[in-house]
Parts: C-alpha cells; sequence; structure tokens
C-alpha cells in the first residue's frame, strides 16, 4: 500500500498540467455586476503556472481598467485573454484536446478549469449566455486528460451540480459513462446550494478563489509531503472560507477518492517559512497587491509555497505584532524566510484591520476530520441505525473499513522520561495507518477563559475557545430559529467577526429570508463606498442588495432630528 502511494504521488508529479480559467463580472436581472471576477482568473491564472509541469492556460475574461492598473503598478504582466462567451470556451476546449492528444504516450496529464462569476437560473453567466453546471461536467468528462479538478467560485453552485438544482438536458448518465473510460473528476464548488458566495476589497477578489489558490500553491498541504491531495484542500478551503464568510463549499471527490493527488508541487519555485515563523502570512506582489497565497501556521512547522519567479511582499501578524519581508524568488530554486528575516512594524491594533485574514492554523486534524465526516456521510445507516458498541463505530468510521484491520481496546503506555501513565482507549491498524482513538460514552465539555481570549488568535488555546464560542453560538441560534420572533437586534457584532461566527450570522439571514427566522436590525459603520456592509472590515454582512441596507445620515446619529428639549 505504501508503494502504491508512492508511485501515485511519482506520476503526479510527471504530469503535464493544462488550465482553463474563466472570469465574467456581467450581471443578470437582479444581480448586480460584479468587480472582482476577472481579477479571480487572472489569479488562477498565475496559480496555475507556479504548478511544476505547466504547459498552458487559457484565460477568459475581459480586464478591467482598474485590473490592468493594478497588474502594472505590480509589475505584472497581462496574459493573453479571450471574451468570456461560450463560442470562445468550446474553442479553447478544442484546443486543449488537441494538445493532450498530442502528447507522448506515457505523459499523464491534469487538467483545472476554474470559473468565477455569477450563477443564475441553473446556469454560470458568460457574456450573451451561460452554461449549465452539466454542461460544464460533460466538457471536463471529454477531455482526453488523466485528471481534471474544475472549480466554481459562484452563489449556489453546488444547485448547478446536483439533480434539484440543475436546468436543462439530462446527461448525468452520459457524464458518468465518460468517466468511467476517461479522466477522474473531481468537484469543488465555492458554496452549498442556498448560500451566496461574495467578494472583498481588500483581496480584489473572491474570498473563495482566494482560499483555493492559498491551498493549491502548498498551504493545504497538511502531511508536506509536496503532494496536495483532493481532501487536503477541501478541508482547507472549507476550514477558512467558513470561519470568515460563513461559506460552506460543496465538493465531489475524484471516483469518490479523498485522498486522489490534486496537486504535485514537487520541483516547484517555493518560498519556504521557516518553522521559527508563526501566525497568520500574506504573500503578495512587491506593491502590496494582488495577493498570491496566505497561511496561519503555528511554530515548528515549516510551510512551502510554490510561487512563479519574482519578487514578493511578506506581511506577518502574529501575537498582536505585525512584520513584513521582501523576498526574491529564483526559478527552479527554494528561498527561507526564518522570523529574523521579519522587519517589526506597527502593531495590529494600531493598523486596524490588518487583522482580517485565516484566524487559525490549519493542521492535519483538520483533514482527518473531513475525511471522517465524509466516510460516515456516505453510510446513512449510522446516523440512523443504533450504536451498539464504540468498537463497532471506530469501525465503520475508520478511512477504510473494508480493508484488512485490527484494533485493540485500552491499553496504557508508559513514559520513562516524564513517568507518566497515558490511557488509550483504542488502537485501530490497517493499510491506511496507526490510528489513536478516544471514546467517549457521554458528551464532553471544553473549558476557556478570560486568558485564552487575551491572547487572541496566536494564543495556543484559541482554537480550543474557537470551538468552544462556536458550539454555543450554535445553540443560541437554534433556540431564536425556534422562537421565530418578529426582530431580532443583534447588539455587539464586534464579537462574530472576533470569533468567526459567519456561519451563525447566514443561518439567521437566510431564515430571516424565507421567514423561518427574526428579522435581523444589525447596525454596523458605513464607508461610503457603496460596497456590502462588513463588521469590523472583515465579516461581509449577508446583505448584498441595496434594499437590504439604510444609510443613516449623521444628523440623525447627532440627534439632530429631535425637537429641542423644554425646560
Amino acid at each position: 500500500m505504501i508503494l502504491a502511494a508512492a508511485l501515485t504521488a511519482v506520476l503526479a508529479a510527471n504530469a503535464d498540467v493544462y488550465a482553463l480559467v474563466i472570469g465574467h463580472n456581467g450581471g443578470a436581472e437582479g444581480l448586480p455586476a460584479l468587480r472582482f471576477a476577472d481579477d479571480d482568473a487572472l489569479r488562477m491564472a498565475r496559480t496555475f503556472s507556479a504548478v511544476p509541469g505547466h504547459q498552458q492556460t487559457w484565460v477568459l475574461a475581459r480586464p478591467d481598467d482598474t485590473t490592468r492598473a493594478t497588474l502594472s503598478t505590480a509589475g505584472l504582466s497581462l496574459p493573453v485573454t479571450r471574451e468570456p462567451t461560450r463560442a470562445a470556451l468550446f474553442a479553447a476546449r478544442d484546443e486543449l484536446k488537441a494538445k493532450l492528444n498530442a502528447r507522448p504516450a506515457e505523459r499523464r496529464a491534469t487538467v483545472y478549469l476554474f470559473y468565477a462569476g455569477h450563477s443564475a437560473n441553473g446556469q454560470l453567466l458568460l457574456e450573451g449566455g451561460g452554461i449549465t453546471g452539466e454542461e460544464l461536467k460533460l466538457l471536463a468528462a471529454t477531455l482526453p486528460a488523466d485528471d481534471v479538478v474544475l472549480f466554481v467560485d459562484a452563489c449556489r453552485a453546488q444547485s448547478l451540480f446536483t439533480a434539484r438544482g440543475a436546468t436543462g438536458p439530462d446527461l448525468s448518465a452520459r457524464i458518468d459513462a465518460l468517466e468511467e473510460k476517461a479522466a477522474r473528476l473531481g468537484v469543488l464548488a465555492a458554496a452549498q446550494s442556498n448560500q451566496p458566495a461574495g467578494e472583498t476589497d481588500r483581496l480584489q477578489g473572491g474570498f473563495f478563489s482566494h482560499v483555493l489558490a492559498s491551498g493549491i500553491l502548498g498551504g493545504a498541504d497538511a502531511d508536506n509531503a509536496e503532494v496536495v491531495r483532493f481532501g487536503e484542500l477541501a478541508a482547507f478551503v472549507a476550514f477558512h472560507t467558513e470561519r470568515v464568510t460563513g461559506q460552506q463549499p460543496w465538493f465531489e471527490p475524484p471516483g469518490g477518492d479523498l485522498r486522489a493527488p490534486t496537486v504535485s508541487l514537487r520541483g516547484a519555485t517555493r518560498l519556504r517559512l521557516a518553522e521559527d515563523t508563526a501566525g497568520r502570512l500574506q504573500v503578495s506582489s512587491i506593491a502590496g497587491v494582488p495577493f498570491f497565497a496566505e497561511v496561519n501556521k503555528p511554530k515548528g512547522r515549516a510551510v512551502r509555497l510554490a510561487l512563479p519567479a519574482g519578487r514578493y511582499h511578506v506581511v506577518q501578524n502574529a501575537n498582536g505584532t505585525r512584520g513584513t519581508a521582501d523576498v526574491e524568488l529564483t526559478a527552479g530554486e527554494e528561498q527561507p524566510l526564518t522570523a529574523i528575516g521579519f522587519t517589526a512594524g506597527a502593531s495590529v491594533s494600531e493598523r486596524g484591520l490588518d487583522d482580517e485574514g485565516f484566524s487559525s492554523p490549519f493542521t492535519p486534524s483538520v483533514v482527518a476530520a473531513l475525511d471522517a465526516g465524509f466516510v460516515s456521510g456516505r453510510e446513512p445507516s449510522l446516523a440512523s441505525g443504533s450504536w451498539r458498541h464504540a468498537l463497532d463505530v471506530a469501525y465503520e468510521l475508520s478511512p477504510a473499513p473494508t480493508d484488512p484491520h485490527q484494533a485493540w481496546e485500552l491499553h496504557e503506555l508508559y513514559d520513562p522520561s516524564s513517568g507518566r501513565l497515558y490511557e488509550i482507549d483504542l488502537l485501530f491498524l490497517s493499510r491506511q495507518g496507526l490510528f489513536l482513538v478516544e471514546i467517549k460514552s457521554h458528551p464532553g465539555v471544553l473549558t476557556g477563559d478570560i486568558v485564552d481570549d487575551r491572547q487572541g488568535p496566536g494564543g495556543p488555546d484559541w482554537p480550543l475557545l474557537i470551538e468552544l464560542v462556536t458550539q454555543a453560538t450554535d445553540r443560541v441560534v437554534d433556540d431564536l430559529l425556534k422562537r421565530r420572533v418578529k426582530t431580532l437586534l443583534l447588539a455587539w457584532p464586534g464579537a462574530l467577526a472576533r470569533y468567526g461566527l459567519a456561519g451563525a450570522l447566514s443561518r439567521i439571514a437566510l431564515g430571516a429570508e424565507h421567514g423561518d427566522a427574526p428579522a435581523i436590525l444589525l447596525v454596523v459603520p458605513s464607508h461610503n463606498d457603496g460596497a456590502a456592509p462588513s463588521i469590523n472590515g472583515r465579516l461581509p454582512v449577508p446583505a448584498p442588495l441595496p434594499s437590504q441596507r439604510l444609510v443613516m445620515p449623521d444628523a440623525w446619529l447627532a440627534n439632530a432630528h429631535k425637537a429641542a428639549e423644554t425646560p
């Protein structure tokens, strides 16, 4: 099994890489035009160009003047682009097919397809029309490649790929037949069927695209294997996106295999964030925008980011302080960046909005949690049947329950260095690895105190505190949805941003739209820029339409509308 996994990784490393990216800002009736879909397409083109084995990327977008000026200031070239139309899409597909068919038989090929824009009426919008999710999957399935991965940054993206939300002719049988004979197809989409996806001014793009690019470039390589597997990428995107925006990405692994290699980074030009660096690190062009990648890492673990050769600006936020560093990467080489390489700057509190970003470190435990949830989700009987014994549950939820395995219960291990005795409830050995399982027959208790809160995101117990606050908030939201009061005034909205409670806010807002929850009255500062409001500049408020917002004049806030008080 170990040899097979290693062989798979080697094959992925030798693959030719092609990409087709689409960015369309255009709106439709009831949907305002986007501002950054073209930027997202260009960003993903730069991202895919950094993957070893990259051959060519087709870009379908109309970069606006702001985008062109940003690239010029950053010293980045504008790639050749085509109009984002159906005709251009299928013409690019035909050219891609010709490239794939012309490669040597022994060369593997991986294709990445990316779309950023609006979703409406069961279609992804293009100039002069659109394309359904099933049409896009069919396009992907007909490519003569070994692996194809489809990424979609659009509102309610899941509905485009499930029977309930799909429109047009039913192509599912044809797609299934093609997938059996051709490439394995994976899909990772920005939001589930009932959720919006959004853009941010700071990133000059969609947050899903920002997290996706960061994961592809190495942020999602949780086990430092230099191969980003589909499950790692899905977990990385879900972990960071849901914490900041409340979006819950939807995914469909290639052949149902979360361990499928999705990106190989062996031999890439890389920036190595050394073991002594910690906190949130953001990598941008030397001009500060556009962004390339972002990670949040604990001290003691190195993170490698694949990037095109060139100069970069790195910002580090850790323990309330901010540091910066400029680095230059040479093609084919790895450039280390250690803690001493950063120049200290102003504190986060002095700079205000610099605390926006990935709030917690991404660890292998996040990947394990997604893997366990995905496996158990494929076994509906587990949720409805009785769980006879913890050993049976561990067996059913194991990464590969049909593989040969061995389990041992209640073991005690003695640590001679500390003199401590450790109890292990269950040891589970399979070809997937050795697992140490803690069995909880009764609900556990999470604890936290004011010290954890004051330490902030850089503190060692912050993730535990976030888990505690999230669980408590979920219970409060459950109660609010049951009570169905008419109007709800949300006090202390800053707490929603501090603890990454976008999911709770989105649940109430979605319920209010359908009449299943109280209407929300939320008072937040206005920046007079016409953009959707946010809390503390980093938690978007789910009110994308101007009709959902009311700007209160300064005179009203100063009580100037009131009559003078009588003596």
